[in-house]
């Protein structure tokens, strides 16, 4: 179906930009190890067809993709990285998608500490980008007790933490969860020695947030933190 000779990760890029995910599928499947090959030889590594496939949503053949990959090589490629240093589990936590974030977590728990060039985990991905549904999954996919505080921290301790995150992305409802969760980050602070009621206060949208009962997200939020 595909010649071996041709495979690359460039190759399968562009096939997979082609939608051609059956001869994308094989290639997985028969040739992992080439994949591999070529993949750990490149000066910079870029997309590969499964980020490609998890960037779109394809969750169908994602699912053909990871279900063929010999279980031997199946770690090795699940923890490939784009030029941002993303896996495709960062991508998937990034957007939200629930199914492929169970397709790839579930086969291998230490890939949500995977970090990338910018220190964050697939679990602050999600947080970062305001998906709590992600979140929170593969929060109990790895063991929700299990977590040490650095995997919710960029830069392994020394960044935003996932409240700064959340409070950024004025995403209040998920943030209260967090702290209800975590309630030793809302004194933590990041490299400009701010904590995250200190990045609420520096957003002017949350001051006018009150409803009828003088309750809206900022106070709320303030309450907690204090």
């Amino acid at each position: 179906m595909i010649d071996p000779e041709s495979i690359n990760i460039d190759e399968l890029f562009k096939t997979a930009m082609r939608s051609g995910w059956d001869k994308v599928a094989y290639a997985y499947t028969n040739h992992s190890g080439k994949i591999i090959e070529h993949h750990n030889n490149m000066k910079a590594p870029g997309e590969t067809a499964l980020h490609v496939a998890v960037a779109y949503g394809k969750t169908k053949h994602v699912w053909d993709i990871v279900d063929g990959i010999p279980q031997g090589d199946l770690l090795e490629i699940l923890k490939m990285k784009n030029d941002q240093g993303d896996t495709p589990l960062h991508l998937a936590a990034a957007i939200g998608n629930l199914d492929l974030c169970c397709c790839i977590s579930s086969q291998d728990k230490s890939l949500i500490a995977e970090r990338n060039k910018e220190g964050e985990t697939p679990l602050f991905q999600a947080a970062r980008y305001g998906k709590e549904k992600a979140f929170f999954y593969l929060r109990y996919c790895y063991g929700e007790s299990d977590i040490p505080l650095d995997m919710l921290i960029k830069n392994e301790g020394k960044g935003d933490t996932i409240l700064h995150s959340a409070i950024n992305g004025e995403n209040y409802g998920f943030a209260l969860r967090i702290i209800h969760c975590y309630p030793e980050l809302v004194d933590t602070v990041n490299e400009k020695n701010l904590t995250p009621l200190h990045v609420l206060a520096l957003q002017p949208r949350s001051f006018p947030s009150v409803g009828p009962s003088g309750q809206g997200p900022y106070f709320v939020i303030v309450y907690h933190c204090t």
